[in-house]
């Protein structure tokens, strides 16, 4: 499972609970000020004036860019 996701400059970086972590560096162009995790969906906010959803991997070690919503 995961531990935490956090958001960093314009990066999303997920921490599992061995200390590994996994970070996302594409995406957002800029600061990721909002995340919510529902299940296996991770929903990122940021400057950019965007909101973007992600999927956890099948290995979960990775995510997936599901949609992004422009605003």
């Amino acid at each position: 499972g995961v531990s935490y996701v956090i958001g960093s400059n314009n990066n999303v970086i997920v921490l599992f609970p061995d200390h590994t972590k996994y970070v996302c560096r594409e995406g957002h162009s800029s600061t990721v000020h909002s995340i919510l995790v529902v299940g296996d969906l991770v929903w990122t906010a940021s400057s950019d004036k965007s909101i973007r959803v992600w999927r956890l991997g099948a290995d979960a070690r990775s995510l997936d860019q599901v949609k992004v919503l422009h605003g």
